[in-house]
Order: structure tokens, then sequence, then C-alpha cells
């Protein structure tokens, strides 16, 4: 499952720093690439991106590195109405 394949590339994250760039990109490359009917998808990376951060300072250089900021913006952009929130008129 998608739960257990990224719970493996978090442990590959936090045993492998040197590779934790290259790895990140990566994700960051998938969540440029949801659109709005995979939001589950991109909710979830961003969970395990976050519990990440929250752990490793190295994690939040290669975040950095990679363009993390810009991507997150993309996404939230992109997902923009698929919470719920009613829009004012």
């Amino acid at each position: 499952t998608r739960a257990v394949a990224l719970k493996i590339i978090l442990n590959m994250l936090l045993t492998v720093q040197d590779r934790s760039v290259e790895i990140i990109g990566a994700l960051m490359a998938v969540l440029r690439s949801v659109k709005e009917a995979d939001r589950q998808k991109a909710v979830d990376i961003l969970q395990s991106l976050s519990q990440l951060l929250c752990s490793r300072w190295s994690a939040k250089e290669a975040f950095r590195e990679t363009g993390g900021f810009l991507c997150i913006v993309s996404l939230l952009m992109t997902l923009d109405g698929c919470f719920g929130l009613a829009q004012k008129p």
C-alpha cells in the first residue's frame, strides 16, 4: 500500500542521509505531478514529509535544495477548493 511504501522511503531517508536530496527530490517530483483527483496521494506524501522534516535537519536542507517550498505552494494552488471550504462570493 501507499502508506507502507512511504514508511519505507522515510526509513531510507533516516538511514541513508547522503542520498536524501535525491530521494526528497523524487518525492517533490511526485507532488508536482499530482492532479486534483489524486489529492489523497498528495496528503499522504505531505504527512510523511512533515514527520521527516520535524525529525531531521538534513531533511530540511534537502527539502530546501529540491525546491520544496515552491512545490508545496504550487500544490496548494492546484488543490484550491478541494478542502471543502466555502468560498465567499
